[in-house]
């Protein structure tokens, strides 16, 4: 995103990235970008006193804010692609889970020997609910941890979508010394 961003200003000429990776504002009248986010970026690069890096930029304040911002919209925008899968295998392998750790819980309970739990019929309910009220969600919670870690996540339609898309059209506008530049300006060689 934020690449993109740089990109897109860069080509516009509404900033300039020495040969160091230094950026600073063009001083161009150029109309603002409308998008947000290099909007954010130029604001932030006419606020630093002197010519700087991305990275240096990345902890202003303001920009984080509105990067956030961005991103909750863009969150709202895809709502519908974020949902959990609540159906299928994931759920019954979960249920499954749940069922043989209660199961495990109460075999364990029966296990135990007669001496363990005292002479009184009281003392003996007693120790059998005590008993069950630990060992169920100890062995359920296990079970079910050893069952998310190895069950294989469903792949995400979204990031599948996104994986297909094509660079953004800011970046495929450059020319390469200009990517040379924004390389430079973002730590990377």
């Amino acid at each position: 995103m934020d690449q993109a961003a740089l990109a897109a200003l860069l080509h516009d000429g509404l900033i300039t990235i020495d040969a160091d990776g230094l950026m600073a504002p063009s001083g161009e009248s150029e109309p603002e970008p409308a998008h947000s986010v290099p909007a954010a970026w130029l604001e932030c690069l006419h606020r630093a006193e002197r010519p700087t890096t991305m990275s240096e930029l990345r902890d202003d304040p303001e920009l984080r804010q509105r990067h956030e911002a961005f991103l909750k919209e863009q969150d709202a925008l895809l709502a519908d692609w974020n949902k959990p899968d609540l159906t299928g295998h994931g759920c019954a392998v979960f249920g499954a889970s749940l069922v043989v750790g209660l199961l495990d819980a109460v075999l364990l309970v029966l296990s135990i020997p007669d001496s363990f739990y005292g002479p009184t019929a009281f003392e003996r309910i007693f120790g059998l609910v005590t008993l069950m009220a630990v060992a169920a969600p100890v062995l359920t919670f296990t079970l079910i941890g050893a069952v998310l870690a190895t069950y294989p996540a469903q792949p995400s339609p979204l990031y599948a979508y996104c994986a297909q898309l094509p660079p953004h059209p800011a970046v495929t506008a450059l020319t390469a010394e200009e990517e040379r530049l924004l390389a430079g300006a973002s730590g990377v060689s």
